[in-house]
């Protein structure tokens, strides 16, 4: 888990929820990757503030219960570049939740080509990588404190992820393909 992954293709197929790289320039977006803060500017401050409120009608869309716990799997990387990956596993069983402000960084969730949910942040001091998953129902607490445990040292790979967990993306997708349906039928 520990292998350094690509900065995502912005220009890839991937169905996108919710992003924040577009209100930066180029510029903006290498002070970010320097991890020089670049928010006190207003101009970008109410730009983003702006894009959260968006990102709140997101939120609304994605009010969806699940039956297990979710996790997030995160590799981070802090100014030395020493990758850190560690998890946290969700108190509520909603997406929503998922959702989390996006601060004054460049951020940006996902679902990606595998139909997996993800997201990417830049900000000034570190850059984080996520995916997002659901428990399976089989796992007993002694499972699930073994993968975290294993998540924790570094030594959790896509095989053990896929045991331990299930992917959401495909639930997503329905929501929103639901949401886009309703307002279709509105408008007619």
């Amino acid at each position: 888990m520990n292998n350094k992954p690509n900065y995502p293709d912005f220009f890839d197929q991937r169905l996108i929820l919710w992003s924040n790289i577009n209100l930066f320039t180029k510029s903006d977006y290498d002070k970010l990757k320097g991890h020089r803060c670049i928010c006190q500017d207003t101009q970008i401050v109410h730009a983003l503030n702006e894009n959260n409120k968006a990102l709140e009608l997101i939120r609304d869309s994605m009010d969806i219960e699940v039956e297990q716990p979710i996790i997030s799997i995160n590799t981070r990387y802090e100014n030395d570049d020493d990758a850190m990956t560690d998890y946290y596993v969700y108190p509520y069983r909603n997406l929503r939740y998922c959702l989390g402000y996006s601060g004054n960084g460049v951020k940006e969730w996902y679902i990606d080509e595998d139909g997996e949910f993800r997201s990417y942040e830049v900000n000034y001091d570190e850059s984080c990588f996520s995916l997002y998953r659901v428990l399976k129902s089989f796992l007993t607490p002694r499972d699930v404190q073994y993968f975290e445990e294993e998540i924790i040292a570094g030594n959790a790979d896509w095989t053990m992820i896929k045991k331990y967990t299930e992917p959401i993306g495909h639930i997503i997708i329905d929501a929103f393909v639901d949401d886009e349906s309703e307002k279709g039928d509105d408008n007619e």
